[in-house]
């Protein structure tokens, strides 16, 4: 009777999981597993922006040094007491304007003939001991005067032009010593600064000449009538905006010349 009830039990349900109990493990196991891969791509995406914006802001300030040191540079002469200021030597270009002898800073507006974005002219002489760099970061020495065209009174004159390549979207420096362009880079622009758009400049005005005098205004390159009264520069540099190429974030900063 024992052995006939134990035959005829219900077996005993065996230990497992249903297939609903599984699915309900996949839906779980998916959603965890979506929650990382979201997250993972929102630190990927984020960590890419902080660095597009690092990377922008390292452009500016390394644009902003770069102008900077040559405005302070600009107007500098050796040997202020037995020579002056025409030691700056007198600079054409048929693109960027012509210079007259001891001229300190130059600028034209963009142009279609020629064809040429606007542009920042800032010039200094330098002897073989100031130490003075052009903007392609070469350091002025003594065989620099040897090898200099026209070289006088143990000075060179140096002239920087700055502009934007609007097609590569670089900021750009040619060098001229003692008005050639065939030394110290073959008169061939130099890339310094990438993602740059475009540049404009203002020129801060005085009403006469002298240190204490004041600036009165800020006028583009075409408004200038006397470069001697130009005490100021306030340079505009539109970058390309790392989170849309199509459009452009505005730096703009103020430099004095120095030597004014």
């Amino acid at each position: 009777m024992t052995r006939a009830r134990l035959l005829l039990a219900r077996p005993s349900r065996q230990a497992g999981f249903t297939i609903v109990e599984m699915m309900v493990a996949v839906a779980i196991s998916f959603i965890v597993i979506l929650g990382f891969a979201v997250t993972f791509v929102n630190i990927k995406s984020t960590f890419i922006g902080q660095d597009k914006v690092s990377q922008l802001q390292d452009n500016e300030r390394l644009a902003m040094s770069i102008l900077t040191s040559a405005a302070q540079e600009a107007g500098y002469f050796p040997f202020p007491t037995t020579l002056d200021a025409n030691q700056i030597v007198a600079t054409t270009d048929a693109t960027y304007g012509n210079m007259t002898a001891g001229m300190v800073v130059y600028g034209t507006t963009s142009s279609s003939s020629p064809a040429a974005p606007e542009s920042l002219s800032l010039a200094f002489a330098a002897s073989a001991n100031d130490g003075l760099i052009t903007c392609q970061g070469h350091t002025l020495v003594a065989s620099d005067l040897t090898g200099a065209p026209t070289a006088g009174n143990n000075s060179l004159g140096v002239r920087h032009i700055f502009y934007v390549d609007t097609a590569n979207k670089t900021l750009n420096c040619i060098v001229k010593v003692d008005n050639s362009t065939t030394n110290y880079g073959g008169g061939d622009a130099q890339p310094l600064v990438t993602n740059v758009a475009s540049m404009s400049v203002l020129y801060g005005i005085t009403s006469g000449t002298g240190l204490t005098t004041s600036v009165i205004g800020y006028y583009p390159a075409s408004g200038v009538t006397n470069w001697s009264n130009v005490k100021s520069v306030r340079v505009t540099l539109n970058f390309v905006n790392p989170n849309d190429a199509s459009a452009t974030i505005p730096w703009v900063q103020t430099i004095n010349l120095l030597n004014r």
